[in-house]
């Protein structure tokens, strides 16, 4: 009997209008959504063992961030901490999560980051509890020329 098994979640983790933008020499800051941002999460187990996978529409996590996640999903959901991977898209048009440039945004950073670490500890739960039978399989093929290239070639 197969028993591997695959969840999927995704939750909106839209940051507060205001807050400053990452990924640019120059302030900017959150002014309305194109699109809206999220995290999403891929939940993989085969028997007991269960791991998850989640990535966060943002620049960067950095790593104090990174531990602090992991610490809320493992209260979450019981998963231990070698069974969690979590990374950022790198959007530059994402809120900053690390120290901010201006001091005088610290307060709202903060509150953003706390709010995104309850959401990321929400997504593992809903991935873990979307876990159903899968099978498993690739593929080769080739893309054609030029799919992909430095836009600023």
């Amino acid at each position: 009997m197969n028993k591997f098994q695959v969840g999927y979640a995704s939750v909106n983790i839209n940051p507060p209008l205001g807050i400053g933008v990452d990924g640019y020499y120059i302030p900017r800051y959150a002014s309305g959504f194109y699109d809206d941002l999220s995290a999403s999460a891929l939940t993989l187990a085969m028997g007991e063992k269960k791991f998850i996978i989640i990535s966060v529409d943002c620049c960067l996590i950095p790593n104090p961030l990174i531990e602090r996640m992991k610490d809320a999903i493992v209260s979450a959901s019981n998963l231990p901490r070698e069974s969690i991977i979590i990374s950022a898209t790198h959007t530059h048009t994402g809120p900053s999560l690390a120290v901010p440039a201006f001091p005088s945004d610290a307060e709202q950073v903060h509150k953003y980051v706390d709010f995104l670490v309850e959401r990321i500890a929400n997504l593992s739960v809903l991935a873990l509890n979307e876990l159903k039978p899968a099978r498993m399989g690739y593929m080769v093929g080739h893309a054609p020329d030029r799919i992909a290239y430095i836009r600023r070639y």
